[in-house]
């Protein structure tokens, strides 16, 4: 019997984790416990769950310590998903990113080593590689921060897994470009070279859980492929029958990459999605 927290539990995500019940149940997951500061998701997250597990709702904030180490406390497992991540509002307040992002993950790194976690995950991202911006900054840092905590103690496994633009997640460019295209309004892209990863939710969420029962103790990167942004664009456009177009607006910041990078992986480099892949992506985001 195992208990596992999803920290900033109420997202795309960690909705998305709770759907793998086959692979929780085949490794011993009795109990989902999920910390988040907003108590109207975690009442719709309650309402709709439709799981077997067990599931418990708890508010509380990564800044705070004392509740990060209740919310872990007699846990097994840990996947923090905490972050502020809207990255023209964090430019905007750089100092709450830092408190949240940074010193945040650092009170979750630390309840997990209180209370004896089997093993612990981060979620990062590819912006964390080689960053252009605060938000970038604060994920590589917390990243670092967390596998720090391997190098004086080797009972609690701390890992870090990091992937690309989770397709259709909430706020995402994607669901922006549905809800314009439905508006008949032009979709925006700043360069038409652009290119980026993406990943599903359903395989993120596998991903993550794979690597949270085969914690390597480092930084973990799934296989991705990639998306030419302009080819995405036609595509919505197409599937919501807009005719209003394409807009390139230009680089929003000169330090903007037109391709992300992955550690050994870039964006314009990778396997591409198949026009058939993407529709079905479309169809389902």
């Amino acid at each position: 019997m195992s208990t596992l927290v999803l920290v900033g539990g109420t997202g795309s995500l960690s909705k998305a984790v709770l759907s793998h019940q086959k692979i929780l149940k085949e490794n011993g997951i009795t109990r989902i416990r999920v910390i988040s500061r907003c108590e109207i998701k975690q009442a719709d997250l309650e309402q709709n769950y439709s799981g077997e597990i067990e599931l418990q709702c708890f508010l509380g904030d990564i800044r705070n310590k004392e509740r990060m180490e209740f919310a872990l406390n007699n846990s097994q497992y840990v996947i923090h998903m905490a972050a502020l991540k809207q990255i023209e509002r964090f430019e905007l307040d750089v100092e709450e990113g830092y408190e949240t992002n940074i010193f945040g993950t650092k009170n979750v790194a630390k309840a997990a080593l209180k209370n004896n976690l089997q093993s612990s995950i981060f979620v990062s991202t590819d912006k964390a590689f080689q960053p252009i911006n605060s938000y970038g900054v604060s994920k590589l840092a917390a990243s670092h921060l967390w596998l720090w905590f391997n190098s004086f103690q080797k009972k609690v496994k701390f890992g870090v897994c990091s992937y690309g633009n989770v397709w259709g997640s909430r706020g995402s460019v994607i669901e922006r470009w549905r809800e314009m295209a439905e508006e008949e309004r032009p979709l925006p892209i700043t360069d038409e070279r652009m290119t980026r990863f993406f990943i599903t939710k359903s395989d993120a969420a596998e991903f993550v859980l794979k690597s949270l029962f085969n914690n390597t103790s480092s930084m973990m990167i799934p296989n991705m492929k990639s998306i030419e942004m302009v080819k995405v664009a036609e595509l919505i456009n197409k599937k919501y029958g807009s005719t209003a177009g394409i807009k390139i607006i230009g680089l929003r910041d000169p330090r903007e990459k037109i391709h992300e990078d992955l550690g050994s992986m870039n964006s314009n480099t990778a396997p591409r999605f198949t026009e058939e892949e993407l529709n079905w992506m479309i169809d389902r985001a």
